[in-house]
């Protein structure tokens, strides 16, 4: 309760009928919020603006339930799934999987994550003097996401932003002087530099796991 986000933050709950659904949310989270903050602006008569309009100021709940019953954004979601421009093959709704998608956002100079399965959005805090989301996201997803499996491929990160963004030095921003003596290390045990670094990146720092990665 103590890390509930501020009340404009835009959300809806993710209801058991939704199945897996949480690419699905997880953009309508991004979305909405972008929309909301106007740091984008959605096409005129779009669904996801009649989506957007249609909700406002309704709960969470409602919000989750009135997504289960937009037919309209369920076909867009549906057919994205199906292009051949996707990169993995999607489970079916029912599925047993391992993955999940959450977004973060900035809300009123807050980072706040956003995940329907949880409830209510989460606060982790002010962004900082800088403001930069980006950097103060990276470093929640090291210390809360990654840091509790080193070493685990699964993590993947995408940024929605209007700038070119490096996604894997922002990961890696905090990790420092010490991850350059550990890459070092690395090397000289005969691994490439870039591989050595790759692997320090996805054991979160851990030498020990990075090795065990480079190894194979």
């Amino acid at each position: 309760e103590s890390r509930r986000a501020p009340a404009s933050t835009f959300y809806l709950l993710q209801h058991k009928d939704f199945g897996n659904a949480c690419g699905t949310i997880a953009a309508v989270h991004a979305i909405g919020s972008l929309a909301r903050s106007g740091a984008c602006e959605l096409t005129p008569g779009s669904a996801m603006e009649r989506f957007l309009l249609a909700v406002a100021g309704k709960d969470p709940a409602e919000i989750g339930w009135d997504l289960a019953d937009a037919s309209e954004l369920h076909e867009v979601s549906e057919a994205a799934a199906r292009s051949i421009e996707a990169q993995t093959q999607t489970p079916g709704r029912q599925d047993k999987v391992d993955g999940h998608f959450v977004v973060f956002v900035a809300v009123e100079g807050r980072l706040v994550e956003l995940d329907g399965c949880m409830g209510f959005p989460i606060d982790h805090g002010p962004l900082g003097a800088s403001g930069e989301m980006l950097k103060e996201a990276a470093r929640v997803i090291r210390e809360e996401f990654m840091s509790r499996a080193p070493g685990n491929p699964n993590f993947s990160v995408m940024a929605l932003s209007s700038e070119d963004v490096d996604v894997d030095m922002m990961l890696s921003v905090g990790q420092g002087a010490a991850d350059e003596a550990k890459v070092q290390m690395l090397v000289s045990m005969g691994f490439a530099e870039t591989a050595a670094r790759e692997a320090l990146l996805a054991a979160c720092g851990d030498e020990q796991v990075a090795t065990e990665l480079l190894c194979g």
